[in-house]
């Protein structure tokens, strides 16, 4: 801005963000906790996730969820594919996550980046990212993710391709019986 009197344009995306931090702000009681130093990893929560064109899994200790995708979300890329089961997982267990460090696993290069820098150049993968950004806002969540290969995903890619997952259920230690997704973190009712 050269003079005082100059017009700002505040764009679409600009609204939104303002939107995300307001709906934070509203909700904030000003109290701030210290999180523990130490990161949980993924050997301890057993957390991660994967998805397909056809859906997505993902498992947190024992549990796991799986989901379809609607055929309208197959434009959406795999990025967004990818990036949507890690934020409906932190959602169902941040009341575990609250006040920590966790480390997340993905197998997904452009996905690392995104949790790691929590912006996007796309607006329907920032539409998760500001639900994720409040998310860990309002629960004092911090994470930091870490790519792995695609091949140490087993049980994930298995559930995100609606494979017989059963013998891979027992083998990690996994319930018999995904958890209930909240019908408002459904894929087919999510706002895009």
């Amino acid at each position: 801005m050269a003079r005082p009197n100059d017009t700002i344009f505040i764009d679409e995306w600009m609204r939104e963000d303002l939107q995300c931090w307001l709906v934070f702000l509203s909700d904030f009681n000003g109290i701030s906790y210290f999180r523990p130093l130490e990161i949980l990893d993924v050997n301890t929560l057993n957390m991660c996730a994967d998805a397909s064109f056809i859906g997505f899994g993902a498992t947190f200790k024992s549990h796991w969820i799986q989901s379809t995708y609607p055929d309208s979300w197959k434009k959406l890329g795999i990025t967004f594919l990818e990036l949507y089961p890690l934020f409906v997982i932190l959602e169902i267990f941040s009341h575990v996550f609250a006040n920590r460090c966790i480390r997340i696993n993905c197998d997904n290069m452009a996905v690392v980046h995104i949790l790691n820098n929590q912006t996007s150049r796309c607006s329907n993968i920032m539409r998760v990212v500001r639900k994720l950004v409040i998310l860990l806002a309002n629960n004092n969540i911090y994470i930091k993710a870490f790519h792995i290969p695609g091949s140490l995903n087993v049980l994930c890619d298995a559930l995100s391709r609606f494979k017989n997952c059963n013998s891979l259920l027992s083998q990690y230690g996994m319930d018999a019986c995904p958890s209930e997704i909240p019908h408002m973190l459904l894929p087919k009712n999510f706002m895009l």
